[in-house]
């Protein structure tokens, strides 16, 4: 079943922007055959936008009097916008040119798939409470569901020893256990998330003790 075309109304654009975009709603809804008899008055909707863009150029010196003024005018800006966007949606027949022909602009109906998470970053390693434990904390990914870890002995080559890798962790402050105090060690850690598993963090390295 095909979508249906929903108006899209950005309250998030810049002042100036938005009541660029109530002007073209305006004018595309003024003697617009399409659009007869809608349920907020033109003259009225004119009206608002026009105190809304004055407010505008009386906020500009930064007064807080002035700046509150104008958003209480974006806003009934934005209430008439919702009501005639809403109306524009039911008479529109679904047909993109007529919906567009309103000064509206159509929301996207394309769904971006999410791209895989960027592998995470160790910041910091401690030693924990007992001996033998390293505290690991990697940075915030927001989509990450669980982190996993892995550790190695740090050869005096520089080359890891055997990996080995420990259970899920949902938190991104790991704790890794049972290490012999003395050793070097190096971890790795990499994230789970919608997309599959990231790569492996860079390395971090730690004496346990």
């Amino acid at each position: 079943m095909a979508q249906k075309i929903r108006v899209r109304i950005n309250t998030s654009k810049p002042h100036l922007e938005f009541a660029n975009a109530a002007v073209a709603v305006y004018e595309g809804l003024k003697e617009n055959p399409a659009f007869p008899n809608p349920p907020v008055a033109l003259d009225v909707f004119k009206t608002a936008i026009d105190a809304y863009i004055s407010s505008i150029s009386s906020a500009a010196d930064g007064s807080r009097k002035a700046m509150v003024e104008r958003n209480k005018f974006k806003e009934e800006v934005a209430k008439l916008m919702r009501q005639l966007g809403h109306w524009v949606e039911a008479r529109c027949e679904q047909d993109l040119g007529i919906l567009k022909s309103s000064g509206f602009q159509a929301a996207s109906t394309t769904r971006v798939p999410q791209g895989p998470l960027p592998p995470p970053v160790i910041l910091k390693t401690q030693n924990g409470a007992v001996s033998g434990q390293i505290v690991l904390q990697v940075t915030p990914l927001p989509r990450a569901r669980t982190y996993e870890v892995r550790y190695a002995t740090n050869g005096g080559d520089g080359k890891p020893g055997p990996w080995t890798l420990l259970p899920y962790a949902s938190s991104r402050n790991m704790s890794v256990t049972g290490l012999t105090p003395g050793a070097s060690y190096l971890f790795q850690v990499r994230v789970f998330g919608k997309a599959g598993l990231t790569d492996w963090s860079d390395a971090a390295s730690r004496f346990a003790v």
